[in-house]
């Protein structure tokens, strides 16, 4: 039992006396590089800024630019969530028809965080289960639980706008 508690204390003093420093990203971390999934509780990204403006021209934040894109993919308003995207990696038509044929429905979607770490750069953590239910195959569920991932976000003529993603 002594030798139990001495080392407690032991442990207790080594804690006590090491840096509470806390560290931080690499100096060379670029705002826009991913997180890996392994550390999606943010270790590999920086640290938000409160000093940074949160709402964009039309008063939106980061957070609320996420929701407004999966609102309008869940009523298939097709221009609005295209128009929701940062840099749409293919034309509006292509896009609006893989939407349609592919038929998701996002469920329970969850904003945990949300990190402003440039003037025109955030990042916003959520958890979602979505379904896929093309009409050639079956339906196929994905569920994305805590801790969640990071979605990029990135101010566009004043705007923000949700950077398209590559599962997309």
């Amino acid at each position: 039992m002594r030798l139990g508690i001495a080392l407690c204390v032991v442990m207790l003093m080594l804690i006590g006396c090491t840096s509470s420093v806390v560290p931080t990203p690499a100096e060379n971390m670029d705002s826009t590089s991913a997180p890996s999934e392994e550390t999606s509780l943010g270790a590999d990204l920086p640290q938000d800024d409160p000093l940074l403006e949160r709402a964009d021209a039309a008063g939106q934040l980061p957070g609320e630019a996420v929701l407004a894109l999966v609102d309008a993919l869940n009523k298939t308003a097709w221009q609005t969530a295209y128009s929701s995207y940062a840099s749409p990696s293919m034309d509006y038509a292509t896009a609006a028809r893989e939407w349609a044929e592919a038929r998701e429905t996002y469920l329970d979607f969850r904003i945990l965080e949300v990190r402003v770490t440039a003037s025109d750069a955030a990042w916003v953590r959520v958890v979602y289960a979505v379904t896929t239910n093309p009409p050639s195959s079956a339906i196929r569920p994905v569920t994305v639980d805590e801790p969640g991932e990071w979605w990029p976000v990135h101010k566009v003529d004043g705007l923000w706008k949700t950077r398209w993603m590559p599962r997309q």
